[in-house]
Parts: C-alpha cells; sequence; structure tokens
C-alpha cells in the first residue's frame, strides 16, 4: 500500500557557500513508480550539485537542463529551486520556477501572495535557458515561503485557481504555528476527499 508507493516528486533544502544562504528545491517528474523515482533521485542531486557551484536560479536550471537532456524520462519535470540568503536585511529570495506551481509566500500581517514572476519552461524543453530571468523577493521578518508540486492542489473537476486559493486561505490559517508543524498541517487541511492520488 502506501509504505511501497513510490514517485517522481521531490524536495531538497541544501547549505551554500555562506552559512545564512540555502538552496531549496521541489520538483515533479513525469509519470509514476519506481521508473520517476530513479529520474527523480538523479535529478534531485544534480540539483544539489549545481547550486554548490551555481551563483543563481538560472545558472542552477540551466546546469539541471544539460544534465536532463542525459537523462531518459527526465524531459518535461517540473523544478522550482530558490536561494534564501537571511545575511541580508530585510532577507531575500532568489528564485525560478521551470513550470512548477507559484512559491506561495506568508508574511505577517499580509494576506498571502504567489511570488509569480521567475517562469520558464519545464527542464529540458526551453530552447534558451540562458533568456530564463531568476526572480527576487523580500523576505520580512517572521515570512513563511511554501514550495509544494501539484499533487497538493490539483482536485479531479476543479481548475488550478480553486486549488490556488485554498491553499492561500490554508496557509493564513497555519502561518501562527509553530514552524516544525506547518507542513504537517498544511497538507491535513488541503487533504482532498479520498486522499492525495500524488
Amino acid at each position: 500500500g502506501d509504505a511501497i508507493r513510490v514517485g517522481g516528486d521531490w524536495f531538497s533544502a541544501t547549505g551554500l557557500d555562506h552559512p545564512d544562504r540555502i538552496g531549496v528545491s521541489v520538483g515533479d517528474v513525469v509519470g509514476h513508480g519506481l521508473p520517476a523515482a530513479i529520474v527523480m533521485s538523479r535529478l534531485r542531486a544534480a540539483v544539489t550539485v549545481s547550486a554548490l557551484t551555481a551563483h543563481d536560479p538560472a545558472s542552477v536550471l540551466g546546469a539541471l537542463d544539460r544534465y536532463a537532456l542525459t537523462v531518459a524520462g527526465a524531459r518535461c519535470a517540473t523544478v522550482a529551486y530558490a536561494a534564501i540568503d537571511t545575511s541580508t536585511e530585510p532577507a531575500r529570495i532568489s528564485y525560478l520556477c521551470a513550470g512548477h506551481p507559484y512559491p506561495l509566500l506568508v508574511s505577517p500581517e499580509q494576506d498571502p501572495v504567489y511570488l509569480e514572476e521567475g517562469r520558464r519552461p519545464p527542464v529540458a524543453t526551453n530552447a534558451s535557458p540562458d533568456a530564463s530571468v531568476t526572480a527576487t523577493a523580500v523576505l520580512p521578518p517572521g515570512s513563511l515561503v511554501l514550495l509544494y508540486t501539484d499533487g497538493l492542489i490539483e482536485r479531479a473537476g476543479e481548475t488550478l485557481d480553486n486549488g490556488f486559493d485554498r491553499l492561500r486561505a490554508v496557509a493564513a490559517e497555519c502561518a501562527d504555528l509553530p514552524v516544525e508543524s506547518v507542513c504537517a498541517e498544511v497538507l491535513h487541511r488541503m487533504t482532498p476527499p479520498g486522499g492525495y492520488r500524488d
């Protein structure tokens, strides 16, 4: 049952070149089962290695594009990659989404907003990856940034806008929870009837 279900979704967090900088990725490989999980593990590792040497999200995803061309089943994977820098005041996030859902920024005393800039086509499909532009946003103290895969927001018979609206409302309700409880509570409140399929 659930214990042996595997697939192509991943997340990763990597310390970067400075103690106050971290790289975060969330991705999704086309397909399900063991083949998708194998491709996922290779792409997740490639993002991690690229993040240690690349200077911005566009460079990280450009390196991922080149690597993905050599991996069967990797084309059209989606990924959101963000570099968070807390050494500045205020902290900043640099991000780029390759066909992946928008990051959600929840700031104290403000409505949650989707970070909708920093968009490009899915992995290994962009004819000119060098044209990708990294977007940036300010992270006020106490901010929460959610990166997730489409399985969290998609529901049969609904538009994606419904899923985005639902996540925005749930994230606002969970913003004051202890940080270690946020993910579990968001997952619980977003669970569709019948449970998650992805």
